[in-house]
């Protein structure tokens, strides 16, 4: 009838995977699991795109998942030159 012997409510939603490139999320709850509208969230199992989903889109979902941010590889790469031009200064300044 309603489709409820399906698999578990399973957020699909193509924009999430913007949301999981740019940063990863960890549950703040362990085991337990959350209703949010239709969608059921087994905090324990839950995948990235789910906790993803639950922290951008769902109501206070920050009080149940954290985001990590990721750095992109240019942030990584401008790292290590201001790293180095900094040490190459102090270099310069010893002389």
């Amino acid at each position: 009838m309603c489709g409820c012997n399906n698999k578990e409510n399973v957020v699909n939603l193509p924009h999430i995977n913007i949301y999981t490139a740019m940063a990863e999320y960890k549950a703040k709850i362990k085991g337990a699991a959350t209703r949010f509208g239709e969608v059921r969230v087994n905090w324990d199992t839950a995948t990235q795109e789910e906790l993803a989903w639950v922290y951008e889109e769902a109501n206070n979902g920050s009080h149940y998942v954290e985001k990590i941010n990721k750095k992109s590889s240019n942030e990584e790469s401008t790292a290590k030159v201001s790293k180095k031009s900094s040490n190459n200064k102090k270099e310069s300044k010893e002389e």
